[in-house]
C-alpha cells in the first residue's frame, strides 16, 4: 500500500471506474473538468482517456495542459502494472 506521504499517482487507461474526469466526452480532454473532479487528498488518481479519439491539434494541446497541471499538484505517472508493484 502506500503512505500518507505518498505523492499522487495519475494511472491512466486503467480498466477500473475513474476517479477523476478529464474529458467533457470521449476524446475531449479539458483541463477545467480535471480542476473540478481533481481530489488532492486521495492516495491515487485513477484517470481514463481515450487520446486515439482526439480529433485535432486544440485537444492534443489540452491534454498536454492537464498533464502539465497535473504535475504542478505533485502527481506522479505510473501504468497500472507499476502502480500494483509499488
Amino acid at each position: 500500500g502506500l503512505d500518507p506521504v505518498t505523492p499522487n499517482v495519475a494511472i491512466t487507461n486503467y480498466l477500473s471506474r475513474s476517479t477523476t474526469e478529464i474529458e467533457t466526452a470521449t476524446g475531449v480532454p479539458s483541463l477545467s473538468k480535471l480542476q473540478q473532479t481533481f481530489e488532492a487528498t486521495r492516495p491515487y488518481v485513477c484517470i481514463q482517456v481515450h487520446p486515439n479519439s482526439f480529433a485535432g491539434e486544440s485537444q492534443w494541446t489540452e491534454w498536454n495542459a492537464c498533464l502539465d497541471w497535473l504535475v504542478t499538484q505533485g502527481c506522479e505517472f505510473k501504468t497500472p502494472c507499476e502502480y500494483f508493484n509499488l
